[in-house]
């Protein structure tokens, strides 16, 4: 009987072993759900963080389209001044009348 005892007690010995092995699995799957759920969140931060970097180039490219255009412009418009430029009068003029009327007509 006593060797039965001693059974019994051996078995629960175990079970109490077994239950608290259950209990740290159950903790460090806890800490894996918690640490899966953190790593989510932080893809889903840096999605879209890299959506918005792609906006913000996309967004600069035009903007220096748009520049580039404006420079187009501008170097045609020095363009244009430099010729109007060249052919305005630059010194007195021999005949005043001839002079004016190219003036008016400037």
């Amino acid at each position: 009987m006593e060797e039965i005892s001693q059974k019994i007690q051996a078995i629960q010995v175990s079970t109490q072993a077994a239950v608290g092995a259950i209990g740290e699995i159950s903790k460090v799957i806890n800490q894996i759900n918690t640490i899966s759920n953190t790593i989510a969140v932080a893809v889903e931060e840096q999605s879209a963080t890299t959506n918005e970097i792609s906006r913000n180039v996309a967004e600069a490219a035009r903007g220096v389209d748009e520049i580039t255009q404006n420079v187009t412009g501008v170097a045609g418009v020095g363009g244009r001044t430099s010729s109007g430029a060249s052919d305005t009068p630059t010194g007195p003029p021999k005949n005043w009348r001839t002079w004016r009327l190219n003036y008016r007509a400037w």
